[in-house]
């Protein structure tokens, strides 16, 4: 009889345990869990976000070449290969993609079969995303410049110097072009000739795009802070120390922003004035920027471990181990996320409010 009861006692304890951890034994809390779409295996490591449109998934490896893949199944339906490796985000525009490359090439390719439309060369190894605005292609390289391309032919429009090498993308908001440079300033240029409206310092590089948001730029530096500044004058209005540098570009929901650092530090700011709100940890360095789903923040570290936060509080929802780093960035368009591992795969996932991994 004690026999029975010990063998009861025990399944109820695990029963118990089952249902506190959803029937898994990752540890990771109930939420809004993502489920296994499919996976695309590249010739080589992906630090590449990938872009989405009209149903294709454009990715750039260290392979050196761009995949078209199926947005709904991953199957691939062409490649293009250029000189070096790719891990600029692609820019999908008007039935074409344009890609940089580290051979330094702007490419313009059919979105039908990856032909070549026109390319362009700068001075340096493009590992920046690119930017697509008016009828421009904006490409910053690594040789200090931003570059502006006719989307039509690839002749250049107007080209600005900076003092340092460009490793983050441009934004563009109201016909102005705001970016970073290793220089540690953050420029704001005239869309349409790239003339310089303002510049700013900062106490460190910036090597992701800024963030516009309610008439401000806000931008994380390597000197371990957020800055906002005045997106007409470029006058600061605040900044935050965060602890570590910051070299994944922010995001907001319009009340809050959200940026995590190197040193795996998850934050959330108040935007109007930078007032610190939370902050956690995750299990290893966020490279790729976070992105806003729901009322949820999706967090990707360096250990190979997607998070899903609350935005409001940054409790942990749940997790997703992938096994491998992402470190190029994500993609989300609607409830699918998208993203590549520094193991070579590329993979969708569907995010809906009670479904489990697979």
């Amino acid at each position: 009889m004690r026999t029975l009861i010990y063998c009861a006692l025990l399944l109820i304890l695990i029963g118990s345990l089952m249902a506190c951890d959803g029937g898994r034994t990752s540890g990771a809390a109930q939420g809004e869990r993502p489920h296994f779409l499919w996976e695309y295996k590249a010739g080589d490591y992906v630090r590449c976000a990938p872009a989405v449109a009209e149903g294709s998934v454009y990715i750039g490896t260290d392979d050196n070449r761009l995949y078209a893949l199926d947005a709904d199944t991953g199957a691939e339906r062409w490649r293009h290969e250029t000189g070096d490796n790719i891990t600029s985000r692609p820019v999908p525009v008007e039935g074409r993609v344009a890609i940089g490359s580290w051979d330094g090439l702007v490419r313009m390719l059919s979105a039908i079969d990856g032909s070549s439309r026109w390319r362009y060369a700068t001075g340096g190894w493009i590992s920046a995303p690119l930017a697509a605005a008016a009828d421009l292609i904006l490409a910053a390289s690594e040789d200090g410049a931003l570059y502006a391309l006719s989307v039509a032919d690839g002749s250049l429009r107007w080209r600005f110097r900076t003092g340092g090498a460009i490793l983050g993308a441009p934004t563009v908001a109201d016909a102005v072009v705001y970016v970073g440079s290793v220089d540690n300033y953050l420029y704001a240029l005239a869309l349409d000739d790239g003339s310089l409206r303002w510049r700013t310092r900062l106490g460190g590089d910036v090597v992701s795009a800024p963030l516009v948001q309610k008439g401000a730029i806000l931008v994380g530096a390597s000197d371990r802070r957020v800055y906002a500044f005045d997106a007409a004058t470029g006058q600061p209005r605040w900044r935050r120390d965060v602890g570590s540098a910051v070299d994944a570009g922010l995001v907001t929901d319009g009340q809050r922003i959200y940026g995590a650092t190197n040193a795996g530090r998850v934050f959330s700011l108040r935007l109007a004035d930078g007032q610190s709100l939370w902050q956690i940890n995750v299990s290893g360095p966020v490279r790729a920027q976070p992105l806003v789903w729901r009322a949820s923040l999706i967090v990707a570290d360096a250990e190979g471990t997607l998070h899903g936060l609350e935005a409001r509080t940054g409790r942990e929802l749940w997790r997703y181990p992938l096994g491998s780093p992402i470190i190029g960035g994500l993609a989300l368009v609607e409830d699918r996320l998208y993203g590549g591992t520094i193991d070579g795969f590329v993979y969708a996932l569907q995010l809906d409010a009670g479904t489990t991994f697979p």
